[in-house]
């Protein structure tokens, strides 16, 4: 998934690496939800590059699919030193990455207090 303030793609690739389809949606809780819950999959792994959402994303996608990857974005050299930088070929590049276990991954505990939702809990309270 490729994921933003305001929108996000989302690319589905099958376990034979056939690509199966598109998805453009506005970065809100539910959408997300429902666009993971829209593939139709045994096993969904989910990868999404580093950035400030990643792990408020990773959190609602933990109870939708079997796996988060969060990878470093700047050792993706098939995207980050791409001419070609669209979400949808970005997106199609991260799933051909892990279809060839070539991501490089980043460790995100399971209960980050430092958090998206724990710094917005914190701004409510002050």
């Amino acid at each position: 998934m490729d994921l933003h303030a305001r929108n996000c793609t989302l690319v589905e690739i099958d376990e034979s690496g056939r690509f199966r389809g598109t998805m453009g949606f506005s970065t809100i809780e539910n959408n997300i939800i429902h666009a993971l819950k829209s593939v139709k999959a045994r096993q969904k792994h989910l990868t999404i590059e580093e950035g400030p959402l990643t792990y408020w994303a990773s959190q609602i996608a933990h109870s939708v699919v079997n796996q988060v990857i969060t990878c470093d974005p700047r050792e993706n050299a098939l995207i980050y030193k791409s001419p070609h930088k669209k979400d949808k070929v970005d997106t199609r590049k991260l799933c051909r990455l892990l279809r060839l276990d070539e991501l490089k991954h980043i460790y995100r505990p399971d209960n980050d207090e430092r958090g998206f939702n724990s710094y917005t809990a914190a701004i409510s309270r002050n």
